[in-house]
C-alpha cells in the first residue's frame, strides 16, 4: 500500500500535468479565434459570403481566454503570451465589428 507521501505527489503531479493541458487548451482556443477572425474577414471581403459562424467561434474563444487565464498559475512569459493573443483576437474582433458596422 503506498505511503501518503506518495500518494499526495502522484496527485499533485495528476493537478500539474492537468493545469499543463488546461492551459494548452485556452493558447489552442485562442490561436482558433485569430484563425476564425481571417476566416471571417476572408468570406467577408474576398469571397462576399457570411462570416457570422466565424465571428461567433472568434468570440466564444476570446470569452473561454478571459474566464481562464486568470484561474492558471502561469509563469511570466506564458502570462504575456496568453495576455498579447487575447488582446489581438480582441482588436481582430473589434475591427471585424466597426467593419461590420460601417457598411
Amino acid at each position: 500500500m503506498p505511503e501518503d507521501k506518495d500518494i499526495e505527489m502522484h496527485i499533485e503531479k495528476l493537478r500539474k500535468q492537468n493545469e499543463a493541458a488546461a492551459i494548452e487548451l485556452v493558447f489552442s482556443q485562442l490561436t482558433v479565434g485569430i484563425t476564425s477572425c481571417r476566416i471571417a474577414r476572408t468570406r467577408r471581403y474576398n469571397l462576399g459570403l457570411d462570416d457570422t459562424l466565424a465571428v461567433r467561434q472568434a468570440e466564444k474563444a476570446l470569452a473561454v481566454a478571459e474566464k481562464f487565464v486568470w484561474k492558471f498559475k502561469l509563469k511570466h512569459p506564458e502570462f504575456d503570451q496568453m495576455i498579447a493573443l487575447a488582446e489581438r483576437l480582441r482588436f481582430e474582433l473589434e475591427a471585424l465589428r466597426n467593419d461590420s458596422n460601417s457598411d
